[in-house]
Parts: structure tokens; C-alpha cells; sequence
């Protein structure tokens, strides 16, 4: 049949066949790829129809048959700049894949300005991935047109653009008279990190920007660059008298982002600055300066700072208070005099101050008799929002004391409204669960309480007290065979039930079977899920019971369950048939590749399960859950590894870093999966980079190709990331 690969015999192949309705039959003939083709061939045809609704359906129709489109792409790209039209053939460009970015980067040569800026514009959308064409975005932003410029500059901050060659154009815009062109040059250096450090000069005198938006951008960006953005210290503290808060903020969090040396060394230049700014009149300065102190290292603020703090907690503005109470990181510093003052604003007259108190509360680590006296006093204050605070503060700052346990258990029987339609039994609830065993006896009596409220207050904090309320399972059940209660009742009562586990209490447990028939779907599955929580033992005699809801009218049960018999193992080897049934019924979605995953933990891998787990790769909404299940079966998922290196760097970030790790199963083909992963960090966010140059260094790739990329992954905001940067940086300079 190979005839059939010319595209004219193709079309005139489909329409034969459909003509005389033999394709039903042709079906088991011809492969799946190239019915996609044929597919594709068709709905190309018709996205030069004469109607605009055709051509939109075609389009849309398109974009579900994802690669296998690709051979529609020069059709689509004259569609591109269509006002009606362009929108759509974005996203199918998006669906088809980074395979489309060549073409597209030829379109910025393209003649018609408004061609070259939707080129741009579905650039964008591929994120990381549009950096492969990242030389011709550059070259846009020399472009004639000046929409062209933006559509570019929009482009490169979606891109984190890795060459630095881009930083001369960046700076142009930076001074544009169009404020617009400005805010995107901060962003694109913002996102851009320590590789825009020599811009630290320009970004200083942008702080004086007209526009508050870019002073704060600019700021951002500075605060990105860590130590090296001190010569801009001068300009930063400038900005603590803004009018604009998100500009002081932004300037407060960089001034205390440049205060350590690379190596945890110290510096004390802009300590004078801080303390004249902590002692102005000016409420702003005030504010901003706190801020920044608690963006410190905790010990530079307790030798340094600790008694101008304390001078700002005991200040008349109450926007100030408000400002030191959001911002200070009480546990980090342990100043001795903190926890006096913050007990002192736990009766403050102001609402929110005493809101912020209270949470405050639980990192000075007060004594005990003032800590008590300020939960208690806050348990009694008639604001809500006051009780509330005091509420969730209570288990940490007098955790078991009789007394506040006492106040609390009364606090069950009101469910009176804490503010914003929130009812307090399930806050109180919670708390109660935290105050430790002493809570466990009186919350049990209260299961036979007479006031509902009370009775199903307990219930939700026996259920937070986990496997220590285990003695209260008879009374829990019992209560299942109550008449009256409500759907929600129920539903609270084997939530409880579920969070305590069944501690192998078979009559119990049967009475949790016989929820599995319940007409409310949800009570179905808190049932499966109760019966998950219990050992082997109890499993095998109710696995035929429990993979009957395999065929429940509800997907969400039906997942539940398939989970539920892949967690036991061996122990659901019965269920393995119907399971098989699941992932075939369900081929390409998430619940298939969630039985298949349940058949690899029952039975393991063979080729045909790894197979079918390989196909999910093909389609976007299941790439990653199959990837991350392939990382998982290991060594056994060598039939797919071709798949998996094709996907790797061509898919979404999840699914590159879960390839990375099932690549590493494989040493034995260390060169090409090299390759592969090679290819995807250079794509890959700063959150994904340290996740494959693990992986890549598990493998064997030299050090050096792999500490730039990890070096681009510290000073970032998210500090679990930049402490894994950190530990593998150590490892890539010190391998012995």
C-alpha cells in the first residue's frame, strides 16, 4: 500500500473509500498513523473553503489530531494573520508541536507586518521551546514596524532568553519613550537573572523612571542579580519613599536580596541607611525599611536591628504595625524582646492588628503563662475575626493546657460564624486536634452529645487526630446507622473514619463495604478509600467487592477504585482482568494509563503493558502521566525507549523532566539518551534544569557542560529549588 503516500492518490483513496462505505472494513488494514494522515489530508482541503465556519472547523478538527497535522502546516501558516481565523490556528500550531517553530521563524522575513507579528505572537505560546528560534525573535526587535518590536519584545519574555546578545537591544528599549517597550525590557531582564548582571549601571537609572510600573520591574530585575546589584543600592533605598507600594516593596526585597557575598559573607554598607529610614517620619520610609529587615539574614537583624524593631512595634501608626506584623519572620530571628511586644499587640485596639498578632504569636514562642493569658483573653474578645485567630494559634502556643482545652471543647457546641459565611466548628475542630491526647476522652463523650453541632464537631477533630482516635471507630460506625442524619453528615463521618484507618477491625470494615452500593456517589468513594487505608489481610477477602465499582457510573469512583487495587498489589490480582477491561475501554486517557499503572504494580511490565503506557506519550493530556509511569517500570520500558528519547525536549516541562529519569535506567545507551536530554535543558525552565542535569550527571556528562545551566538555576525565588542547585553544584565541583 505504499502507493498510497502520494497525497493526490491519498485524497482520491479516501474519498473511494468513503464513497463506498468500505472504511469501517479498511480500518483493521490500514495503520492508525496513516488513517491520521489521510485524516489530515482531507480537512486540509477544506481550510480553503468558501465559508468561514468550514474552514474554522477544519482548523479546530486539526488541532485534535496533534503531529499527525503537521502536514498542514503551510496551509495553516497562510491563515495565520486572518482576524477571523488567526486565534484558532494559534492553538493548532501550539497542538502540533515545536515541530512548527522552523516555519514560524521564517515567517518574521515574511512581507506583510501583520504576518510577521502573529508569526511572533503564536511564538509565545510554545514558552521555553520558542528559544529555538530565539535569533530571529532577536532580529525582530529591528524590525521597521513598531508593532513588530513589541510583538518581539512580548516574545522574549516569555522566552528567558539564554544568549546575552540580546542585552544591547534590551537596553534600547529600556529608554524608549514608549513606557510599554520599557516594561518589557525589565521583565525580559528580570527573567534573564544573573546573565543580565552587567546591566546593573542601566537598571539603576531606570529607577527614576516617570512610570511606577517600571520602577518596580526594574527593581525586580536588580533584586534577581543578588550581590552584584549593590552599586545600585544608593537608587534602591531612594525608592523606600515611593508612592507607589509595589515600588518600595520591590525595592525593600531587593535592598535585602544583594546582602550576601556568594560565598555567605556579610556586608553592612546599607545598615545606616536602613536605621535612619526605620526612624523616619514618613510612614512609607517606616514601612519599607521594615520590610527589608525582615528579607534579612535573621542573625544581621538580632546584632544589628533587633531594639529599631522593637521601636516599630510599639509605633502609634497602626498602618505600620500592620505592615511589621505581615512582614517580619519572628521565627527566623528569635529576638528575646519580640515575644513581649507581640503579646502586647494581641490586645491592640485595632482589629487587624490583633488579627496578625495572634498569628505572630506562634513563632516568638512566648512563656507559658503569657501565651495563655493572651489565647484565653483572645477566645473571649467579641471580635470573630479575634476568637478565630486565637483559635488557630491556641495548639502551638498552649498546647494540652486544660484550661484552653476547656474553652475550646464549649467553643464546639456554638458553630457561631467567624466572619465571611466561615463557621467556627470545623476551625475549632482542627485546633482541638492539635492539643494532643488530652483532647482524645472528652472528645469521644461528645460523640453522645445531645447538641448535633457538638456531636459532629468532635467527629471532624477526631478525624484530624488520625490514627490516635482509633478507640473512637466503634462510635463513629455506630453513628453511620443513625436516622436523620444528612448526605453531608454521613459524608463528614467516613471522611473521620478514612483519616483514622480501620486498624484492621474487620466488622468495621464490613460495615465500610456495605457504603460501596450508597446512592451518593461520594459516600461510594470514601468507602473504596477507607478500605484502601487497610493491610493485606483485610484486603483479599473484600477485593471482589470492591473492584465491582470498576463499573461505576461515576469516572471519579471508577479511578478511586483503580488506585485503591494498584496500591495492594499481588493481594488484587483478581481484579486483573476487569482492570484490562478499564485501560481498553478507556485507550488514550488518563484513567487507561491509571489501570495500566495498576496492572504494572500487580502483575509488573511486560512489553505489550509498555507498549500501550508509550502510546499515552502520543497525546498531549496524558504525555506526562505516562512519561512519569515509565520512569517508574524502569529498566523494563526499553521496547519505548526510542519514543521516549524522540519526546524528550519536545513536550512540556513535567514529561522532560520524568523522561530524564526513565533515561537513566538505561546506561547501556548513554550516548544517545545524552543527546536527548542535552537538547532538553537547553529548552527547559530554571525549575526543570537541575531535575535533567541530575539526571544527565547520573549518566556521565562532564561537569563542566552541566554547571552553566545549574549556576542559571540559583538566586531565584524559590529557595527548594535553589537549595537543590546548590547541593548539585557542590557535587558537579567536588565529584570525589
Amino acid at each position: 500500500m505504499r502507493f498510497l503516500g502520494s497525497p493526490s492518490v491519498a485524497r482520491l483513496a479516501l474519498t473511494t473509500l468513503v464513497a463506498l462505505s468500505v472504511l469501517p472494513v479498511m480500518s483493521g488494514l490500514v495503520h492508525a498513523e496513516f488513517q491520521g494522515q489521510l485524516r489530515v489530508l482531507a480537512l486540509r482541503d477544506q481550510l480553503s473553503a468558501n465559508s468561514i465556519e468550514d474552514r474554522r472547523n477544519a482548523i479546530r478538527e486539526l488541532a485534535k489530531l496533534e503531529e499527525y497535522a503537521a502536514i498542514a502546516t503551510d496551509a495553516l501558516l497562510e491563515l495565520l494573520a486572518d482576524p477571523q481565523l488567526g486565534s484558532d490556528v494559534q492553538k493548532t500550531l501550539s497542538a502540533i508541536g515545536p515541530t512548527t517553530l522552523s516555519k514560524l521563524g521564517e515567517q518574521l522575513q515574511h512581507a506583510d507586518a501583520s504576518r510577521r507579528v502573529a508569526a511572533l505572537q503564536c511564538i509565545a505560546t510554545f514558552g521555553r521551546y520558542g528559544r529555538r528560534v530565539e535569533t530571529s525573535v532577536v532580529a525582530a526587535l529591528g524590525d521597521k514596524e513598531a508593532n513588530v518590536q513589541v510583538a518581539a519584545l512580548r516574545v522574549l519574555t516569555r522566552l528567558h532568553p539564554a544568549n546575552s546578545a540580546v542585552i544591547p537591544n534590551l537596553l534600547q528599549q529600556l529608554s524608549h519613550e514608549d513606557s510599554q517597550r520599557r516594561e518589557l525590557a525589565a521583565i525580559t531582564l528580570r527573567e534573564m537573572g544573573l546573565r543580565a548582571k552587567s546591566t546593573v549601571p542601566e537598571l539603576a537609572i531606570a529607577l527614576g523612571d516617570k512610570s511606577p510600573r517600571v520602577r518596580a520591574l526594574t527593581s525586580e530585575a536588580l533584586g534577581r542579580m543578588g550581590p552584584y546589584a549593590r552599586p545600585a543600592l544608593p537608587a534602591l533605598s531612594a525608592l523606600f519613599a515611593d508612592s507607589d507600594s509595589a515600588v518600595w516593596q520591590a525595592a525593600a526585597s531587593a535592598v535585602a536580596n544583594t546582602w550576601e557575598h556568594p560565598g555567605g559573607e556579610a556586608f553592612v554598607e546599607p545598615l545606616p541607611t536602613l536605621v535612619r529610614y526605620l526612624q523616619s517620619d514618613n510612614r512609607k520610609e517606616r514601612t519599607a525599611a521594615l520590610r527589608a529587615c525582615f528579607l534579612l539574614p535573621g542573625r544581621v537583624v538580632r546584632n544589628n536591628l533587633e531594639q529599631h524593631v522593637l521601636e516599630r512595634l510599639s509605633d502609634e501608626d497602626t498602618e505600620v504595625l500592620r505592615s511589621a506584623l505581615s512582614v517580619v519572620d519572628f521565627q527566623r530571628i528569635e529576638g528575646t524582646g519580640f515575644a513581649t511586644a507581640v503579646c502586647r499587640l494581641a490586645e491592640h485596639s485595632d482589629d487587624d492588628v490583633r488579627f496578625l498578632a495572634f498569628q505572630a504569636l506562634t513563632a516568638v514562642k512566648p512563656s507559658p503563662e503569657q501565651g495563655k493569658a493572651a489565647i484565653l483573653a483572645g477566645l473571649r474578645h467579641a471580635e470573630p475575626s479575634t476568637r478565630r485567630a486565637a483559635v488557630e494559634a491556641a495548639p502551638q502556643v498552649c498546647a494540652g493546657d486544660a484550661d484552653v482545652v476547656d474553652a475550646l471543647l464549649t467553643m464546639l457546641n456554638k458553630n457561631e460564624e467567624f466572619g465571611s459565611m466561615m463557621l467556627s466548628t470545623p476551625i475549632v475542630a482542627r485546633s482541638l486536634s492539635r492539643m494532643g491526647d488530652k483532647v482524645k476522652e472528652p472528645l469521644q463523650r461528645r460523640l453522645h452529645d445531645s447538641n448535633l453541632d457538638s456531636r459532629f464537631g468532635a467527629v471532624d477533630a477526631l478525624g484530624e487526630l488520625g490514627r490516635h482516635a482509633e478507640p473512637a471507630l466503634p462510635a463513629l460506625a455506630e453513628m453511620l446507622d443513625e436516622r436523620g442524619i444528612s448526605n453531608y453528615q454521613q459524608s463528614l463521618l467516613l471522611n473521620a473514619i478514612l483519616k483514622i484507618g480501620l486498624a484492621d477491625n474487620e466488622p468495621i470494615a464490613r460495615k465500610i463495604a456495605a457504603q460501596l452500593d450508597a446512592d451518593d456517589s461520594y459516600d461510594r468513594e470514601y468507602a473504596v478509600r477507607i478500605l484502601a487505608t487497610e493491610d493485606t489481610s483485610l484486603w483479599p477477602k473484600l477485593v471482589g467487592q470492591i473492584s465491582k465499582r470498576l463499573d461505576d457510573d461515576e469516572e471519579r469512583v471508577v479511578r478511586t477504585t483503580v488506585n485503591a487495587l494498584g496500591k495492594f498489589g499481588t493481594a488484587s490480582l483478581p481484579a486483573a482482568s476487569k482492570l484490562a477491561e478499564v485501560a481498553e475501554q478507556n485507550g488514550g486517557t488518563s484513567l487507561a494509563l491509571a489501570a495500566l499503572k495498576a496492572l504494572w504494580q500487580i502483575r509488573g511490565a511486560n512489553n505489550d503493558l509498555v507498549y500501550d503506557v508509550g502510546y499515552g506519550l502520543e497525546r498531549a493530556g496524558t504525555r506526562a502521566e505516562a512519561a512519569e509511569l515509565l520512569s517508574q517500570i524502569g529498566p523494563a520500558a526499553e521496547c519505548v525507549y526510542a519514543k521516549m528519547v524522540a519526546k524528550l525536549g519536545m513536550s512540556d516541562s513535567r514529561t522532560d523532566t520524568f523522561l530524564a529519569k526513565a533515561l537513566t535506567h538505561f546506561p547501556n545507551r548513554k550516548q544517545e539518551s545524552l543527546v536527548a536530554m542535552r537538547r532538553a535543558i537547553e529548552v527547559s525552565e530554571r525549575s526543570e534544569v537541575v531535575t535533567i542535569a541530575t539526571a544527565m550527571h547520573t549518566l556521565g556528562a562532564p561537569s563542566s557542560l552541566l554547571k552553566p545551566y545549574v549556576e542559571d538555576a540559583l538566586h531565584q525565588p524559590n529557595d527548594q529549588l535553589e537549595q537543590q542547585a546548590t547541593q548539585l553544584l557542590r557535587i558537579l565541583e567536588n565529584p570525589d
